[in-house]
């Protein structure tokens, strides 16, 4: 087990699962997370679109020069690279790479954001076949520019190197342009696909020797611990910062429109989703947040929503996974909510 986890509230945990009749021991906690779930990565690359470039070329006042070096700088040249394909393209691409990651990341619940419910996987395939589609469109466009690009680069490269009065420019020219790769091994160098693969379980361990087989199950029961607090705090996380955003909106004093409302909603389904261990606490917070979006008075919304953000931060503290839930854009601290919370506790203890 995970040792900055608290023995009793994983007992918790694996007791709640187990009057659930989800599993039968701890053993099976790596069974019922794969059974559940796919661990999702994706592989993305290219031949970048740049070249290295001596740093000499560099350091010069540009507000004298030219409109063609201004512009060969503004669209080719970063940080001691020189880019062969405009900057706008070459930002599309990087724009459809980074898509790709940051929808498998909010997909996953766990596992170091690998960790998919299977549910969630087939919504997040459709995602991944429009990025996809995208990114290599981009690329097609360059393919079919391709001898026009390149005729621009070497133009604007030469135009510029003239208005630096660089040294050596043939030389320079063609040093740059042996670098470029021709257009079929820039096309055949993309790819991006999905690496899909069950949760690892305790299997075939028979092969190991005793010590190192204890070993392995360790580590392996201490990934599927891991995993269980890390699903639940992606569920967390997403109501808080639902319910967040509705705290700051009535903080700037605005009221809460039906959008907001239907956002709400439309998160209360995903953390029930999500919450692929059937956490009483976890479908708690997620139907307070579904009977808070259907209020009218705003003064109630805002008190519940308050109070949902407290119980999201106090069970966070009890389970020490605090530091999982984002309260950059709260209007109350996590010392605020907490102290909140406690006072609620308090007064239910004492009712």
């Amino acid at each position: 087990m995970s040792m900055h986890y608290s023995k009793d509230k994983t007992k918790e945990l694996i007791d709640e699962l187990k009057g659930k009749g989800h599993i039968s021991s701890m053993e099976d906690l790596s069974k019922f997370i794969q059974k559940t779930g796919l661990v999702v990565s994706e592989t993305v690359g290219r031949r970048r679109s740049h070249i290295e470039v001596n740093p000499k070329v560099y350091g010069v006042n540009l507000t004298d020069k030219n409109e063609e070096t201004q512009k060969f700088f503004a669209d080719h040249v970063k940080l001691g690279k020189i880019n062969f394909i405009p900057d706008t393209l070459d930002k599309e691409l990087g724009n459809a790479e980074s898509s790709v990651r940051t929808a498998r990341r909010r997909a996953c619940i766990g596992f170091d954001d690998k960790y998919m419910p299977i549910e969630t996987y087939k919504t997040f395939l459709r995602k991944f076949e429009e990025h996809k589609k995208r990114y290599f469109e981009t690329r097609d466009r360059i393919v079919v520019q391709w001898e026009s690009l390149m005729k621009q680069f070497e133009k604007s490269l030469r135009a510029s190197l003239d208005d630096l009065n660089a040294v050596d420019q043939e030389i320079v020219v063609t040093s740059i342009l042996a670098k470029i790769p021709s257009r079929e091994e820039y096309k055949e160098s993309f790819y991006m696909d999905l690496e899909v693969k069950p949760f690892p379980v305790m299997e075939n361990l028979d092969m190991f020797e005793d010590d190192i087989k204890e070993t392995i199950a360790q580590g392996m029961q201490g990934e599927s611990v891991t995993t269980m607090y890390e699903i639940i705090a992606s569920c967390l996380n997403d109501g808080f910062q639902q319910v967040s955003a509705v705290l700051s909106t009535i903080e700037r004093g605005n009221s809460v429109t039906q959008k907001s409302k239907t956002a709400l909603q439309d998160a209360a389904k995903r953390i029930k989703q999500k919450n692929i261990l059937s956490n009483d606490r976890v479908n708690g917070i997620a139907a307070q947040m579904d009977k808070t979006s259907r209020i009218s008075d705003q003064d109630e919304i805002a008190e519940r929503a308050e109070s949902i953000a407290s119980q999201i931060i106090g069970y966070a503290e009890e389970l020490s996974i605090g530091t999982k839930i984002s309260t950059t854009n709260s209007s109350l601290t996590y010392e605020e909510l907490l102290e909140i919370y406690e006072m609620e506790y308090e007064e239910k203890e004492s009712a």
